[in-house]
C-alpha cells in the first residue's frame, strides 16, 4: 500500500523506458528473411498468456474445416505481442488490454502505419489476471445510488477532463441525508499498472493528474509461502473499513460489507452494474476487451490465413468456444458481425 502526499495537480508519467528498450533490442531482429510459403507456414499467434486453454480450442474448431492448418503458439504476455508483429515473426497479437501509445510508435517506427486491432471477446467478470471489469465499490452503509464516469473523474482527478472542479465529499454529489461526513479516501491498484492505465484512459481520459491528496494506491504483495495477497482483496478491504470511502476493484472480493455502484458512461443512459449479460451487450462503461492486433497496410488486403481464422473466432462457434471455456466473455453477435465485415 502506497499512500502519496505530494502536489495534487504534479502529472506522473507512466515509465515507458522498460518497453523502449524492449522495441530497440528487437528492431534489429525484423529483416528481410524469406517466409515459408503461406500454405505450409504455420499461423503464429502471440500474446496474452492466460489465453492458453480457449487458444486451443480455437485452433481444435478451426482444424475441423481446415485440417491442414498448423499452429505456432507463443503467449507469453500481452506486452510480447505487438513485439512479435513487428519483427515478422508473429501474424496474430492477442492483447488482454488496450495497444500503448509505445506499442503502436514501435510498430509505426518500422512499416509507417499502425497495427489494425480487432476485438474478439470481453474480459472475464471477475477472474484474476483475465481482464476482470472494474467495479467501483463502496461501503455497504453509503446511500451513494449511481454514478457518472464524469463523477468519477471527479473524485480521482485533481484536474478533471469532464469539467467541471474535483470532488472532495460525498455532500459535494449527494446532499441527501446519510451520506458519509467528511473528506472522500479512494482507494485504487498503483497507478502504473494496467489497471489504472484503463481507469486513466477511460475514465480519466487519459488525463495523470491524480488527486494525490486523498489516493492510497495497493500493489499485489507476495508472501514468505509464495501466496500472493491480491491487491483487489487490499481494496476491498480499505474500503470496508472506512465509511467514507471508494475504491476500483473487482468484483471478486465484493462481500456483506462493501456494495457495487452502477455506473452510467458519458453517452448517458440508466447506470449499469458489472453483469456478464450488461458487459456482453456492451453495456457496462468500465468492462475491459480483448483485441486481436495484425499487420495490415493500407489498402492492402488481410492475410488470407489471418484473416479466416480470425472469422472463425467471431463466429458463433468461435464465441461458442469462448463461452465454454469460461474465463473471458464473447462478443453479443450484433459486434461480432461488425468485426466479420472489416475483415474482408
Amino acid at each position: 500500500m502506497k499512500s502519496r502526499f505530494v502536489n495534487c495537480c504534479s502529472a506522473r508519467l507512466g515509465s515507458s523506458a522498460a518497453l523502449a528498450v524492449g522495441f530497440l533490442g528487437v528492431v534489429g531482429l525484423s529483416g528481410a528473411g524469406g517466409r515459408l510459403c503461406a500454405a505450409a507456414a504455420p499461423l503464429r499467434l502471440w500474446g496474452d498468456n492466460r489465453m492458453g486453454d480457449l487458444v486451443l480450442r480455437w485452433e481444435a474448431g478451426y482444424l475441423r474445416t481446415h485440417p491442414a492448418a498448423r499452429f505456432e503458439n507463443k503467449l507469453m504476455g500481452s506486452d510480447t505481442g505487438l513485439a512479435g508483429l513487428y519483427t515478422e515473426t508473429a501474424d496474430i497479437a492477442f492483447l488482454g488490454r488496450d495497444i500503448t501509445s509505445v506499442e503502436v510508435m514501435a510498430f509505426a517506427w518500422v512499416y509507417r502505419y499502425k497495427p489494425e486491432g480487432f476485438p474478439v471477446m470481453h474480459g472475464s467478470l471477475s477472474g484474476p489476471g483475465q481482464s476482470p471489469a472494474l467495479a467501483v465499490i463502496v461501503r455497504r452503509d453509503n446511500p451513494i445510488a449511481s454514478l457518472t464516469l464524469a463523477q468519477l473523474d471527479r473524485i480521482f482527478s485533481c484536474a478533471p477532463r469532464h469539467g467541471g472542479a474535483p470532488v472532495r465529499s460525498w455532500s459535494e454529489l449527494d446532499a441527501s441525508a446519510g451520506v458519509p461526513p467528511g473528506p472522500i479516501m479512494a482507494y485504487a491498484r498503483a497507478v502504473d499498472s494496467g489497471t489504472a492505465a484503463f481507469f486513466r484512459d477511460h475514465v480519466m481520459r487519459g488525463g495523470r493528474k491524480w488527486a494525490w491528496e486523498r489516493l492510497t494506491e495497493f500493489s499485489d504483495r507476495p508472501g514468505p509461502d509464495g501466496s500472493v495477497d491480491d491487491a483487489d482483496r487490499q481494496i476491498a478491504e480499505a474500503v470496508a473499513a472506512n465509511p467514507a470511502g471508494i475504491g476500483i476493484s473487482t468484483l471478486r472480493y465484493v462481500d456483506a460489507r462493501v456494495r457495487v455502484v452502477p455506473v452510467s458512461g458519458d453517452e448517458g443512459g440508466p447506470p449499469v452494474a458489472p453483469t456478464a449479460a450488461a458487459i456482453v451487450a456492451g453495456r457496462y462503461p468500465l468492462a475491459r476487451t480483448i483485441f486481436a492486433y495484425v499487420n495490415r497496410g493500407p489498402s492492402r488486403p488481410l492475410d488470407p490465413r489471418v484473416a479466416e481464422f480470425l472469422r472463425y473466432v467471431l463466429s458463433t462457434a468461435g464465441r461458442s468456444d469462448v463461452a465454454a471455456e469460461g474465463s473471458f466473455l464473447p462478443l453479443s453477435s450484433p459486434d461480432a458481425i461488425r468485426e466479420q465485415a472489416r475483415l474482408k
